[in-house]
């Protein structure tokens, strides 16, 4: 973040000694009616130029953001079937949780959380009961992202790419699991995306997802659209990743989504070429998708379909 704002600020002091150079020149000599239109013409453009720097470089800072929990942490510790893993990237180490069935070679859901999510506390919500049946036989792996908890680096759309892979790569490196199931929740969802574009899955869960950034900055201020997209910092186009999966994907919404308007995964849900399963569920709203009886029992029959047949 603070790297990000040094450049911005160094950037508009380059781009006002520029400025106040030029200004002097075309001043020179002009009238005062033509010195005034100049003065509003160089204001105006100065304005656009902050704004557009100022939107996609610093904008990703203000909704990326992490929610560390030492309690959860604790709690997490203290389960004999969760492991603290830790993942060397490109841009730093990388600390999460695999959850293990205890079975040999066991399907494995890879899953990318939401904003402010801690990979701690879905281990800690998935050790509960209710969620028994429906990873039931599957080993299940959640990493923070960069600059999220205890992970280094510094959050945005490149580093959460890279970090994508990565974290698939090792979990799937020595451990030669049965199946692999790709698994997003809100922001988690582009990087599902992402990862099930670029490499090999037997399924892809995605809840409450987008169909690209302007989507996310949307929901705060509703104005990029068109050539206003070009503002967009986060760059995780879902909709052009799905363009190069493989597999059928099941996406869940929520009909009372205050975050991620539902009709931003139904867009998406268009644009897979084997297709998609998109379900809306009314009632319930952005948080509610990880605890909704219908959503965990779309999960499940999605998860052991194969063993079902």
């Amino acid at each position: 973040m603070m790297t990000k704002a040094i450049i911005f600020i160094v950037l508009i002091i380059i781009a006002a000694t520029a400025a106040g150079i030029a200004v002097r020149k075309i001043m020179k000599g002009k009238k005062k009616a033509a010195r005034n239109a100049i003065l509003v013409f160089i204001a105006l453009v100065g304005f656009t130029g902050i704004n557009f720097i100022g939107g996609y470089m610093i904008a990703p800072v203000f909704f990326l953001k992490d929610s560390p929990d030492e309690a959860a942490h604790k709690a997490v510790e203290g389960l004999d079937s969760v492991t603290k893993i830790s993942v060397d990237g490109r841009y730093g180490n990388m600390s999460g949780w695999l959850m293990e069935s205890g079975e040999e070679n066991a399907p494995l859901v890879v899953y990318f959380g939401g904003n402010k999510e801690c990979s701690a506390l879905r281990m800690k919500y998935l050790s509960e009961d209710r969620y028994g049946e429906v990873f039931d036989g599957f080993d299940f792996v959640c990493v923070d992202y960069p600059g999220y908890c205890e992970s280094e680096g510094v959050a945005g759309s490149k580093s959460f790419k890279q970090y994508g892979l990565e974290v698939y790569d090792f979990v799937t490196k020595d451990r030669e699991p049965e199946s692999v199931y790709i698994m997003g929740y809100s922001i988690g969802t582009g990087v599902a995306n992402y990862v099930a574009a670029n490499r090999e899955c037997d399924g892809l869960i995605l809840f409450a997802p987008y169909g690209d950034g302007s989507d996310l900055y949307n929901t705060v201020c509703n104005i990029f659209h068109g050539p206003l997209k070009l503002l967009v910092g986060f760059n995780m186009d879902s909709d052009k990743f799905a363009e190069d999966i493989a597999v059928k994907p099941l996406i869940l919404a929520a009909g009372e989504d205050e975050v991620i308007p539902w009709k931003c995964a139904e867009r998406l849900s268009k644009c897979y070429r084997e297709g998609s399963d998109f379900v809306l569920i009314e009632g319930i709203g952005h948080s509610n998708i990880w605890t909704d009886e219908k959503a965990l029992e779309l999960v499940k029959d999605y998860l052991h379909a194969d063993s079902a047949n």
